[in-house]
């Protein structure tokens, strides 16, 4: 029988004890905690560090959002219990559960949502990127009615979007003027099914504990412990010897290169499940390139580098099978709006290599790289999120693929050591030739990937061409899912005319996971098993 331990008022008083306790796995006889492993290093006092406790949350963890997805990403109630969206699409009314707490014991209301809303933009924080880019203002009606108003008429796709909004305490944020620098104690308090208990920093391990109040039930486990590993290998190494019982880190699964390393040990499921997203993609600048070239170069240019990548080595390198060559219309099989017409993309070095002598890149020195027509090398950076290892591998393969046809590719050194260098580069200066990304599962529900190349509100992208920024604005804009899928199928179709990014890998995606403890995992499509529906569909084997 399953031993509860503590209540909420004892959890919290936790929240001071930050001395490095040992978070032993002989946890208490009956007691039944998960132990995950993530190769994202972690600050545990603060909510607003790039990893892991936004992502974590993202799934519903120490906070929640107003709404949340279920195993399919279908869009289910959390924080409101129903919502309606205004028939001109710019504005949801969500009416919100009443027995909501925070982890101290005071009531969620709408001044909370709101507070979290504004604070967000005030700051330019990460919690819902469309809204914070289509912001108009949050009305609180009363104590349990909240407004979300936009500039435009995105409400179904905004409703999407907030999945990963979990909601802040205005009473412990409000006086807070610096939320990315913040240590305080009580940082990590909000109304999910777990609290924040306590973190060894020798161990590298936060442990977390269930949340017996929590509105929408109490979890099947009593607690998580998170701890961090340097490499891929020392973790799974961990989770074959039974030391942890999962991997976790947001849209990062386990590169299908360990597949062979995992696949025979015993009591161990690899999770694969089919990619809702792009686990790899290639991402052009056209900032960069217009400076080296012109329009239409550009567009040839574009095309010879689809014909020079060689996707099937894509799959077999950097996904071991696990995968397969996509289309031209980047969208994956697996999203609504699919179009199985589009053809898929060749690798034909010869194309390529003709393409480039059309538009007068010919290697005039015999050096082996081509040269433009002002005589300059056809050189360039590529730059992977370094974050990501499977895109730091396809940089690489992507360089040596693109030489072969007499492009001088490089990876981009500068950002390789430097992480908050790397995110500068691709997400506020977009500075980049060629970035190689990827599209999660839920940039690919937003609008079919255009938050990735588009450059318009909303979207990290470069190209700024008024045909895909009406394309991508009639799927956000789409009020049902059939005017939805129409709208997705016509950007598919820009897609593989224009290529402002390339898909480099439809791919199976591993979230391993161990049977022997716990049985009854709960697989998200795209995001593996580590979600709400896990902590309340675990049971112990």
């Amino acid at each position: 029988m399953k031993v509860r331990r503590g209540t909420v008022s004892v959890l919290v008083v936790s929240l001071v004890l930050l001395a490095a306790v040992p978070l032993s796995s002989a946890d208490e006889a009956g007691n039944l905690t998960i132990k995950a492993g993530t190769i994202s290093s972690f600050d545990p006092m603060n909510l607003f560090k790039y990893r892991p406790w936004n992502a974590v949350n993202y799934i519903g963890f120490t906070h929640v959002g107003l709404v949340r997805y279920d195993e399919h990403l279908n869009i289910l109630p959390c924080l409101a219990k129903d919502w309606k969206i205004s028939d001109d699409g710019k504005s949801i009314t969500f009416n919100l559960v009443e027995d909501a707490k925070w982890h101290d014991g005071k009531p969620v209301t709408a001044d909370d949502v709101k507070f979290t809303f504004d604070y967000n933009k005030k700051h330019d924080l990460s919690i819902a990127y469309l809204y914070k880019n289509y912001y108009d203002h949050v009305e609180a009606k009363d104590d349990h009615t909240v407004t979300l108003y936009a500039t435009e008429p995105i409400g179904a796709t905004l409703l999407r979007s907030l999945v990963g909004a979990y909601i802040i305490p205005g009473h412990i944020w409000e006086n807070v003027a610096d939320p990315e620098k913040y240590d305080g104690k009580d940082g990590m308090v909000g109304c999910g099914p777990f609290v924040f208990q306590r973190y060894d920093p020798v161990a590298a391990e936060a442990k977390f504990v269930a949340n017996p109040d929590f509105f929408l039930g109490e979890p099947s486990i009593d607690a998580v412990n998170y701890k961090y590993y340097r490499t891929m290998d020392s973790m799974l190494l961990a989770l074959k010897k039974g030391e942890i019982d999962t991997t976790f880190d947001y849209y990062m699964p386990v590169p299908g290169v360990y597949a062979a390393t995992i696949a025979d040990a015993s009591d161990i499921n690899l999770g694969a499940v089919p990619d809702v997203g792009v686990l790899l993609n290639l991402e052009f600048g056209y900032k960069r390139f217009l400076e080296m070239m012109n329009e239409s170069q550009f567009k040839r240019f574009r095309e010879a580098v689809s014909y020079a990548v060689d996707y099937q080595e894509i799959v077999d390198m950097i996904s071991a099978g696990y995968g397969e060559v996509p289309g031209r219309g980047y969208v994956p099989p697996t999203a609504q709006g699919f179009n199985p017409d589009i053809p898929k993309l060749e690798h034909n070095i010869t194309r390529a290599n003709q393409i480039l002598d059309e538009i007068g890149f010919v290697d005039t020195n015999n050096d082996g790289v081509r040269n433009l027509p002002d005589g300059s090398e056809l050189s360039f950076s590529v730059t992977p999120p370094i974050w990501k290892q499977d895109n730091v591998r396809a940089t690489e393969v992507i360089c040596n693929q693109l030489s072969d046809a007499g492009m001088n590719a490089y990876v981009d050194k500068e950002v390789m050591s430097n992480e908050d260098r790397c995110d500068q580069r691709i997400f506020k200066d977009r500075d980049y030739y060629i970035c190689i990304y990827y599209s999660t599962p839920s940039s690919i529900q937003y609008d079919g990937g255009g938050v990735n190349c588009a450059n318009m509100t909303g979207s990290d992208g470069t190209c700024s061409d008024p045909e895909l920024i009406k394309l991508v604005e009639d799927v956000r804009y789409s009020k049902t899912l059939e005017e939805r899928s129409k709208a997705v199928e016509a950007l598919q179709e820009y897609y593989s005319e224009e290529l402002p990014m390339i898909a480099l890998d439809w791919a199976r995606i591993l979230f391993p996971y161990r049977t022997d403890r716990f049985g009854n995992w709960t697989i998200q499509d795209g995001y593996g098993n580590m979600n709400m529906n896990t902590w309340f569909s675990l049971k112990e084997a």
